[in-house]
Parts: structure tokens; C-alpha cells; sequence
């Protein structure tokens, strides 16, 4: 469970950046979609570690700011789930073109092998792929994270991947956050 759990987590912090752009140039909406999501989150849901396994519940507190760069979030928080507690630390910005995302988190982790999280926005979602290992067959996968924006004070984030040997993908779960 730690690992998927720290996996699902990954997203936890790669979320926070608002999928609906507005108006203006892509840099000034980059800008305006970061400053909307500072502040202080809190989530929860029900996530599991593995395609078989039963759900558990998660709750995650989650603070973030733009300090001196208007392109970026920076954030810090702590997410809990079947009694563990996992810091959470990193940075979204935008990258190039205002529907393009890179994030940093976890690159210590052993079961992820990507270092940075790169993310495409469409619409009101804004999506994250990277590669893991399954816990089982030790083999890759692909895996994703989702964030959908419901409106100014909450946002959805969804975690899936795909089964070794296979491209069906399968939900790790959901975790809906809203402003505190």
C-alpha cells in the first residue's frame, strides 16, 4: 500500500494548477491560473493501491503560493492514508505554450521513474503522465493524473494507470479538494 499510496500522492501535488485558461496572452493566463490556486486545500476520497485491492480512504491538507515567480506554484502539505502520513513538496509551472505543464515531486521515490511530470491542459482538465513500477510484476506502467476544475473553490483529482502487459487502463481513485 505505501508505495501506491505515495504514487497517488504524486498527483496530490501536480493538481493544483487551474485548467481554464480565461483570456489574455499565455503568459498572463499562465499567471492567473497559478494565482487562482494559492492558498490553503483540503481533500478526500477513496483511492486504492492496486487495480485488486479495496479502497481506503485518503484526506490531504495542501498549502501553495507563487513566491517570486508568477508562472510557477510552489506548494507543501501533508496527505494521510490507512495510517500513513506523506509530506508533500514541489512546483507546477507552465512550460512553453500556455497548454503545457511540467511539475517536480517525489524523485526520490522508487517505484516512479519519471523525475519530472510533464502535463497537457484541455479544456477544464489538465493532465500528468509518468511511468511506475508495478508492485506485483516489477514491470512498467503507464500511469496518469487528472485535475478537473468544478468551479473557483474546488477542484477533482482522479489517479489511473495502466495493468502490466496490457494498455487497459484502471482507476486508482478520486480525491476532491476544496478551499479551507
Amino acid at each position: 500500500m505505501l508505495k501506491w499510496a505515495m504514487i497517488i500522492l504524486v498527483g496530490l501535488a501536480t493538481f493544483l494548477s487551474d485548467p481554464m485558461s480565461g483570456g489574455g496572452s499565455q503568459a498572463h493566463a499562465a499567471s492567473n491560473i497559478l494565482e487562482s490556486f494559492t492558498g490553503n486545500w483540503r481533500g478526500s476520497g477513496l483511492v486504492k493501491p492496486t487495480p485488486q485491492a479495496d479502497q481506503e480512504a485518503i484526506r490531504c491538507r495542501l498549502r501553495s503560493n507563487n513566491g517570486r515567480i508568477k508562472t510557477r506554484l510552489v506548494m507543501n502539505g501533508t496527505c494521510a492514508v490507512a495510517g500513513f502520513i506523506f509530506r508533500l513538496n514541489g512546483w507546477i509551472e507552465q512550460s512553453g505554450s500556455g497548454n503545457s505543464y511540467n511539475a517536480s515531486m517525489f524523485q526520490s521515490l522508487v517505484n516512479i521513474t519519471s523525475k519530472s511530470f510533464r502535463g497537457r491542459r484541455a479544456g477544464n482538465r489538465l493532465t500528468f503522465k509518468f511511468v511506475a513500477i508495478d508492485q506485483a510484476s516489477k514491470k512498467p506502467i503507464n500511469a496518469s493524473i487528472q485535475v478537473a476544475r468544478k468551479n473557483a473553490n474546488r477542484f477533482d483529482v482522479s489517479v489511473s494507470r495502466s495493468l502490466p502487459n496490457s494498455k487497459r487502463r484502471v482507476s486508482l481513485g478520486t480525491i476532491k479538494f476544496t478551499r479551507r
